[in-house]
């Protein structure tokens, strides 16, 4: 690779989570001119230093998939469309045949930090809830559970979730409770404890400095003894050295306090359930209205 573009190249060793784990620091310390970024859209704009983003698409049928969906939707007729940015080249393919079965579909517009309709990354999911009053219910396209959980999270809808990789379709209405009822639990339990600390997240997509210093005067007004961690990348490692801290309070990547530290044993929480044990928001407000409809 060297000799076909004369300049020296330099593979980065560290974990990659997303669009907002770029190599800057990196790139700094080697002197280096351009960052090459794999697999993600742009979300961190820097204009100090040259970022290529190379996208990832997935040539994986859907199709096949979507119509496995059918099945789990017959009592909705308007659907969204979302998925992550390895399918959203597929969307419209879905779109045709899903209407060729009778159904109103809508795709969100480009919107926040994303630059495809219909895209939602785990801390954006404005494609969802810009369509989310004209729709019924939402079909997401892609492998995993964290996204489409975030999706029926922050719109209150439905979601039907269908995996081209596993060739599985399932309705997460049960998985979404489940999740509520940890979430609830941890805000409870997170009242009981008496220390606390914010965790401030350094990564350039992550860098909520302004906003974790706020969440540490709040909880000082209320008597809490709290002390901040400053970290590039988060693992239950890192903070089950912190014996002494009960519950954290996560600034950083939101994926973290759902489903990245089952095996710590302690506390999690993102900030707006931080601010619902502060008393300062309610889980009415948490969980969305359209969600209680369904019987939750």
């Amino acid at each position: 690779m060297e000799r076909r573009v004369g300049s020296s190249v330099y593979i980065s060793g560290n974990p990659c989570f997303g669009a907002c784990n770029i190599a800057l620091k990196e790139a700094e310390a080697l002197n280096a001119d351009l960052i090459i970024h794999l697999g993600h859209t742009e979300l961190v704009p820097n204009p100090e230093l040259k970022v290529i983003y190379v996208e990832a698409k997935s040539n994986v049928d859907v199709l096949g998939v979507a119509e496995k969906s059918l099945p789990l939707m017959t009592k909705y007729e308007r659907v969204g469309l979302i998925t992550t940015l390895q399918h959203v080249h597929k969307l419209d393919d879905v779109k045709g045949f899903l209407e060729k079965h009778g159904k109103v579909v809508h795709i969100g517009d480009v919107s926040g930090n994303l630059k495809y309709p219909g895209q939602v990354i785990g801390c954006d999911y404005t494609a969802a809830q810009t369509v989310k009053d004209a729709v019924e219910v939402f079909l997401f396209i892609g492998g995993g559970l964290f996204h489409p959980l975030g999706a029926a999270l922050k719109t209150g809808k439905p979601v039907i979730t269908a995996d081209p990789f596993t060739g599985q379709a399932r309705d997460l209405e049960e998985e979404v409770k489940k999740v509520l009822r940890q979430r609830y639990a941890a805000i409870v339990k997170a009242r009981e404890a008496k220390v606390y600390s914010v965790i401030l997240g350094l990564e350039p997509g992550q860098m909520r400095l302004r906003e974790g210093e706020v969440m540490v005067e709040k909880l000082r007004r209320q008597g809490k003894d709290v002390f901040r961690i400053s970290v590039n990348i988060v693992s239950p490692d890192i903070l089950q050295s912190f014996e002494e801290v009960e519950v954290f309070i996560n600034m950083a990547c939101p994926r973290l306090a759902v489903d990245g530290v089952q095996a710590l044993g302690k506390v999690v929480l993102n900030p707006d359930e931080a601010l619902i044990m502060l008393g300062e928001n309610t889980w009415e407000a948490y969980v969305k209205e359209a969600y209680a409809t369904q019987g939750s």
